[in-house]
């Protein structure tokens, strides 16, 4: 995604734009992260006189690993964007500078859309994950694992008391 921003010499000029892209797949935390539809960017780009506005709507579809259940987590993106963009030297951290009449959007369009991503993508907002025990997945199956809910920070605190029932036993 480039715009060209040769046309655009006056303060106040407007051009509209419509980019469709097809991406392949991004590596986010350890996670890829695979495009499934095209990266759809509908937006218009002003000169704003020292600098120039680009903003819009991006939308696409993605697919990932459900965090809870490793199955197949499918999410919809549809992300305001805005950026002001610059070709001048400046000392302005709000302003990205880029060189020449072209602005590459792709690196920044990017951006927009991992931020807008949930932490932790699920296939479904109510998945139960699976087994610790087994690794069965309980949205599909009920397995009978014994599950004790302890929080591990506390672990020690349950092998303190079992050491100290036998302890006890002994000196009687």
């Amino acid at each position: 995604m480039r715009l060209d921003v040769s046309k655009l010499k006056t303060k106040g000029q407007i051009e509209e734009f419509n980019f469709t892209e097809n991406w392949g797949n991004v590596e986010f935390r350890g996670d890829i992260i695979e495009f499934i539809d095209p990266v759809s960017f509908i937006g218009k780009i002003t000169n704003i006189g020292e600098s120039f506005e680009v903003e819009g709507q991006i939308k696409t579809t993605i697919k990932t690993s459900c965090y809870r259940c490793l199955e197949d987590a499918i999410y919809n993106v549809d992300v305001n964007f805005i950026e002001e963009y610059t070709n001048k030297n400046v000392q302005d951290d709000d302003k990205i500078i880029f060189k020449d009449d072209f602005i590459e959007l792709n690196e920044y369009v990017l951006g927009s859309i991992l931020l807008n991503l949930p932490m932790k993508m699920l296939c479904r907002p109510d998945c139960k994950g699976l087994c610790p025990v087994c690794g069965t997945n309980l949205n599909f199956n009920v397995c009978q694992c014994e599950v004790e809910n302890i929080d591990p920070r506390l672990s020690i605190l349950k092998n303190l008391l079992q050491n100290f029932d036998s302890s006890e036993k002994k000196e009687v």
